[in-house]
C-alpha cells in the first residue's frame, strides 16, 4: 500500500509579515511547526490559525495552482498553448510526466500536506487546551475552523490524486487521511474511507460552530473582534456548503440537497446587487460578487498575480479567444450581452478579450479588494438542481433561474427541460461561473465526462486522476 511519510517544515516565509506570530516562526524545520509554548495562550491559537490562512494563500496551491491556474488550465478554461509556453503548454495537453508538470503537481501536494500538518499541530493542542483560556465562544470557533480545514484540504487532495466514485467506486485508493502532527507514516485509505474521515471532521466543525456569528440571529462578540469578517474564516456555512460538494461528488443527493438548501435558506450570502457589479467606473466595480462569498481567502499580491498571467500575460498568458467567450457566454453580440460575468467580468482590448473577474485596478474598493473565491453561494443553487432535476425538475429549474437572474439574464429557462437538458444548463453554469476559480475540471471528474469543450482530447482517469510524487514523499524536502 502506497504511504506518505511526514517530516514537518516550517510555516512560509510570508509569515513573517505578522509580527505578532515571531515565536511561531521559531522552529526547527525538520521536526516540529513551533512549540508547545504557543498554545499556552488564546493568542497563541488565533496566530496559528492565521498562519494556516497565509500558507493557503500561496501559489502553490490557492494563490494560483488551485484556483486560476493549474486546475483551470486542466479543465481547459484556456486556450493558445503553444509549445514554447513554459508553465502551462505540458499541463494543458495533460502531459503529466514533463518537467513542469511534475514540478507544478507536486508543490500541490507538498504545500496542501504541510497546510494539513500545521492544523493537525493546531488540533491536537486545542484538544486538549482548558477552553476556560479563550473568551466567550473562540475555542468552539478556532476549533470548528480547524477540523473544516482538514477536511476542506484533504478533499481538494482527493479529487485531484484519486479516481472519482463515478469512474472507481469508493473501494478504489484514495489519499492518505493525515489526522495526527509528528514523524508518523500514514497510509493510503481507499476513496469511500476518505470521504467519510471528512465528513466526520465536518460533523465536528458544524457541532464547534454552532455559535458563529455568520449565522443570522447569532451576536458572539470578542473585545478584540477576532470574529468580524467570518467569510475570511471557514466559518460555519462554509463547513455545510463542503458537506453539500462533498455529498454531491459521493452521490449522496439526499444529503447534498439538503445541505445545500440549509446555505440557500439562511440568506446569510445574498446575490450582489446589480448596483455594485454595473457601474460607471469599472475600477469600483464588485469583481467577485462578495455578498455571495461563503469563504476567501486574502491574497494580498492578487492584482500582481492577475496581470501577470491573465492579462498582460508577462508569465503566460490565460485566457480564451474572443469567440470562444462568446460560445461559453452563449453571446451573439458583444455590446447587447446581458449576462454580467461576461460584460463585467471580461474585457475586450482591441481584438483580445480578457478576464478581469481578479484584477485590483487603482481604486477599486478595499471591501472588494484582494478576494479569491473559494466557495461561494451560487453553487449551492447547482447542486440543488443537479439533485432536483430527476424528481421534481420544475425547482430544479427555478434554482438555475434564480442564478441566472441575479447575474443579468432575463429569460427564464424553460420548464420544459428535461433531466439531461437540466443537467446540460449546469455544465453551462459551471463553466461561466467559476472561470479563474479551479472548479470547472473537478466538474468534469465528478460527472466523469468523456470530453472537455474546446478540446480534443479523450478524458477518463488519465486525464482526471493527477500522478503523486514519485517516491510518495519525504514532504518538505
Amino acid at each position: 500500500m502506497k504511504r506518505i511519510i511526514l517530516s514537518i517544515t516550517a510555516l512560509l516565509v510570508a509569515l513573517s509579515s505578522l509580527t505578532s506570530c515571531d515565536d511561531w516562526l521559531a522552529v526547527d524545520p525538520k521536526t516540529q511547526i513551533g512549540s508547545d509554548d504557543n498554545f499556552q495562550s488564546e493568542q497563541g491559537f488565533k496566530d496559528a490559525l492565521t498562519g494556516i490562512y497565509v500558507l493557503m494563500t500561496g501559489e502553490p496551491v490557492y494563490g494560483r495552482q488551485l484556483t486560476f491556474g493549474m486546475v483551470d488550465v486542466l479543465g481547459n478554461q484556456y486556450s493558445s498553448f503553444t509549445a514554447n509556453d513554459r508553465n502551462y503548454y505540458q499541463l494543458s495537453v495533460f502531459n503529466y510526466e514533463s518537467d513542469t508538470a511534475e514540478t507544478a503537481i507536486d508543490d500541490v501536494w507538498t504545500s496542501q500536506y504541510n497546510a494539513i500538518a500545521n492544523v493537525n499541530n493546531l488540533i491536537e493542542n486545542i484538544d486538549i487546551a482548558d477552553p476556560l483560556m479563550f473568551e466567550n465562544e473562540n475555542y468552539n470557533i478556532i476549533r470548528g475552523e480547524a477540523y473544516g480545514l482538514r477536511a476542506f484540504l484533504h478533499f481538494d487532495l482527493l479529487r485531484l490524486f484519486a479516481t472519482a466514485p463515478s469512474s472507481g467506486g469508493t473501494g478504489a485508493m484514495g489519499i492518505p487521511y493525515v489526522n495526527t502532527f509528528g514523524l508518523t507514516v500514514t497510509p493510503s485509505s481507499t476513496v469511500g474511507e476518505v470521504l467519510n474521515m471528512i465528513q466526520d471532521d465536518l460533523d465536528v466543525a458544524v457541532a464547534a460552530l454552532a455559535e458563529d456569528p455568520v449565522i443570522p440571529g447569532k451576536t458572539t462578540t470578542t473585545s478584540d473582534n477576532y470574529l468580524r469578517d467570518r467569510s475570511y474564516k471557514f466559518n460555519y456555512y462554509a463547513a455545510k456548503a463542503l458537506q453539500a460538494r462533498v455529498a454531491l461528488y459521493a452521490n449522496d443527493k439526499s444529503t447534498a440537497l439538503a445541505r445545500a438548501r440549509e446555505v440557500i435558506e439562511s440568506n446569510a450570502f445574498p446575490f450582489v446587487p446589480a448596483s455594485q457589479v454595473v457601474v460607471g467606473v469599472p475600477a469600483s466595480a464588485n469583481r467577485v460578487f462578495t455578498p455571495e462569498l461563503i469563504f476567501t481567502l486574502n491574497v494580498t499580491n492578487l492584482g500582481t498575480l492577475s496581470a501577470s498571467w491573465l492579462i498582460d500575460g508577462s508569465l503566460e498568458q490565460l485566457g480564451k479567444t474572443p469567440d470562444e467567450y462568446r460560445t461559453v457566454y452563449e453571446v451573439q453580440d458583444d455590446a447587447t450581452a446581458a449576462d454580467y460575468r461576461f460584460r463585467v467580468l471580461t474585457s475586450l482590448v482591441n481584438t483580445e478579450r480578457y478576464a478581469v473577474k481578479l484584477d485590483q485596478p487603482e481604486g477599486i474598493p478595499t471591501a472588494y479588494a484582494n478576494r479569491m473565491p473559494v466557495l461561494r453561494v451560487s453553487e449551492m443553487y447547482y447542486i440543488a438542481a443537479e439533485c432536483l432535476k430527476d424528481n421534481d425538475p420544475g425547482q430544479a429549474i427555478g434554482y438555475l433561474n434564480a442564478v441566472r437572474t441575479a447575474r443579468g439574464i432575463l429569460d427564464n429557462l424553460s420548464p420544459a427541460l428535461s433531466a439531461e437538458q437540466i443537467q446540460e444548463e449546469i455544465f453551462k453554469e459551471y463553466e461561466k461561473e467559476f472561470l479563474l476559480e479551479g472548479q470547472l475540471f473537478y466538474y468534469y471528474k465528478r460527472v466523469n465526462a468523456m470530453s472537455m469543450r474546446f478540446s480534443g482530447t479523450v478524458a477518463g482517469d488519465a486525464v482526471y486522476v493527477l500522478p503523486r510524487p514519485d517516491n510518495e514523499i519525504e514532504f518538505g524536502n
